[in-house]
């Protein structure tokens, strides 16, 4: 931790007129400031930009990009970077815009949403599917009759761009002693289940079982000219090489298989060695090969707060992600969920602090510095993903999981918001606009609830 790049700081200050009847926005102006330390290594403005629309329609939106220099150590990109804080800040404006008016939520994001957009019909049907209703209403009748425990509920829809950018091969060589599949990829497996899908999709265009491929460890021998691993692109880059990449040895045996339909799989392998044919082949993807694409999802939390202590549980989460058609459905279901719960300790756990004096980390181990642990994560997590979608832009027409869930965490944030209105109101101050940030800490926590002293008496 000390000698790692950290995550780039933002700040944003919009400005925003809107419809008071129904909550539109007519005119928006947001200027995105980033701390990218004292060099300007990765910058994530062009990120920011990409994702800022999210689910909604931008004609009357107006967006500036400021990255500053500063005395503090350079940044690097972090899991969803730019993208993150983007949906983030457009998600704050439609919560701020709902509070400002009294309106709904709910009301206001279906106002700006995007004519004929995916999400104007999911966001509804969710709603409904989790009961968001019926839990809001019976969280409010909870905080009525609790004033050391807060509840909150919340509700965040998402549109995450994926974009394809520099290039990662695979390399497929067929065995003939056993018939047995050998791959190599240009990115490196940490975890994303790149491995396993890209084992598949071998398995699948070639016609043979899954247990005839091994995907090799990566190595610079094997792609030495391999992209960076980022904008959860990965998987769909190297998969989409390994098909390619099959579909010319698949060329390259059709007149051995064309002679020998009844062949197993092993014999024909045999006989094309005995006829000399090259079984190894490589693909390189370019940027143009594979479309873009968006990712929805949405995702509901119901959270806890003890007004005592500033501890936060988050008793109830739900996620639905639109996969396209899924090559693994446990795995991206496990993806979607370590993703939300790295972003519960951005929005809830995590914070740096720096020596004032000296600018160094201060806190660099678990001692005091907390990512999430078996007791952070949610009581309920219902993780669902979207049926009767496909995606024909995607390999197999599947969509990645690795980064959009990330983004979904802001949803706790919102949650927490609406848990600490109650704490405040019944602290006896007055209703407003509660400004939120990352890091939010048990201590900050505590300090936002408006709780003074002579307020702890025994009746």
């Amino acid at each position: 931790m000390k000698a790692i790049g950290k995550r780039i700081g933002g700040q944003c200050e919009y400005e925003v007129d809107v419809r008071p009847m129904d909550g539109r926005i007519v005119r928006l102006s947001n200027t995105y400031y980033e701390d990218e330390g004292v060099s300007q290594y990765e910058a994530m403005t062009m990120l920011f930009r990409e994702a800022f629309r999210n689910c909604y329609s931008d004609d009357s939106w107006r967006l500036r990009m400021r990255g500053a220099l500063t005395d503090s150590p350079s940044t690097t990109w972090l899991r969803s970077p730019g993208t993150a804080e983007s949906i983030a800040t457009i998600e704050t404006i439609m919560e701020h815009v709902a509070f400002v008016t009294g309106l709904d939520p709910l009301t206001v994001r279906l106002a700006n949403m995007e004519p004929g957009s995916s999400m104007a019909t999911l966001l509804p049907a969710f709603y409904e599917q989790v009961d968001f209703k019926e839990r809001k209403a019976a969280v409010d009748r909870f905080n009525e009759t609790n004033r050391w425990k807060k509840r909150g509920i919340a509700i965040v829809p998402m549109g995450h761009p994926i974009r394809y950018f520099g290039g990662m091969n695979a390399w497929v060589s067929i065995y003939h002693v056993d018939g047995s599949v050998a791959v190599t990829i240009g990115t490196a497996e940490i975890g994303q289940g790149v491995n396993t899908k890209v084992a598949q999709v071998v398995a699948h265009t070639l016609g043979i079982p899954l247990a005839l491929v091994t995907v090799k460890p990566h190595t610079t021998v094997g792609s030495p000219n391999a992209f960076i691993e980022g904008g959860s692109i990965s998987t769909d880059v190297v998969a989409y090489s390994a098909r390619r990449a099959c579909e010319t040895l698949l060329e390259r045996i059709r007149p051995v298989r064309e002679d020998n339909r009844t062949a197993p799989w092993e014999a024909i392998v045999q006989m094309c060695y005995q006829r000399r044919i090259d079984l190894t082949a490589s693909y390189n993807t370019k940027q143009t090969d594979l479309r873009g694409y968006t990712v929805w999802a949405l995702c509901a939390v119901e959270l806890e707060v003890d007004v005592l202590t500033g501890q936060v549980q988050l008793q109830r989460v739900d996620i639905l992600e639109d996969t396209g058609e899924s090559m693994n459905p446990l795995l991206d279901i496990g993806q979607i969920e370590g993703a939300f719960v790295m972003a519960v300790g951005f929005h809830l756990l995590e914070e740096l602090r720096y020596d004032r004096s000296t600018g160094a980390l201060s806190n660099y181990r678990t001692w005091n510095y907390k990512p999430p642990s078996a007791r952070d994560i949610p009581v309920d997590m219902r993780v669902r993903l979207l049926q009767k979608s496909s995606n024909p832009a995607g390999v197999l027409r599947s969509k990645t999981t690795g980064e959009p869930a990330f983004n979904l965490g802001v949803t706790v944030q919102f949650a927490l918001r609406y848990a600490l209105a109650s704490a405040r109101r019944d602290a006896g101050l007055p209703i407003e606009w509660l400004e939120i940030a990352t890091s939010c800490t048990p201590e900050k926590v505590l300090a936002l609830t408006g709780t003074t002293i002579d307020q702890f008496v025994l009746h």
